[in-house]
């Protein structure tokens, strides 16, 4: 997720896209990972993350 914010911006002028569409994006993306990582913490702890990632 990090390396992406450094790629932001070349991949928004390539698409054409206006720096608040981005920014928009990437607020969108870490409100959904904040309010999902409790979800896949528990359900991690449940049934093990190596079941989760496979």
């Amino acid at each position: 997720m990090m390396s992406f914010v450094a790629l932001a911006g070349p991949i928004a002028r390539v698409l054409g896209l206006e720096p608040w569409q981005v920014g928009g994006a990437m607020t969108a993306s870490g409100i959904a990972w904040m309010i999902m990582a409790r979800f896949w913490g528990g359900l991690s702890d449940r049934r093990g993350a190596r079941r989760l990632t496979a």
